[in-house]
C-alpha cells in the first residue's frame, strides 16, 4: 500500500486520489503539498485545503482511489 501512496505522491503528472480509512473517513489529495509520507514509516501526514492537518496511520488505510477508481485494496 506504501508503495502505491509513494508512487501517486510522485507522479507526473499528479493526479489526484482519495484515502479511505476504516473508520469511514476520506481524506482527499488535490495535489502533493497536501500529503506526506515520510520513509520507511507507517504514518503520513494529510493536509485539508483549510489548513488543517492530519496524522493517519497507514495501517487503517481500507483503499486508495484516482479518479473515483480503486487502485489500491
Amino acid at each position: 500500500m506504501f508503495e502505491k501512496l509513494n508512487e501517486l505522491w510522485h507522479a507526473s503528472p499528479f493526479v489526484p486520489f482519495s484515502i479511505h480509512l476504516s473508520d469511514d473517513r476520506k481524506f482527499e489529495i488535490p495535489h502533493p503539498d497536501f500529503f506526506w509520507l515520510p520513509p520507511k514509516s507507517s504514518i503520513m501526514v494529510v493536509t485539508e485545503a483549510t489548513g488543517r492537518w492530519h496524522i493517519v496511520n497507514g495501517r487503517g488505510i481500507v483503499s486508495v482511489s484516482v479518479q473515483g477508481e480503486q487502485v489500491a485494496p
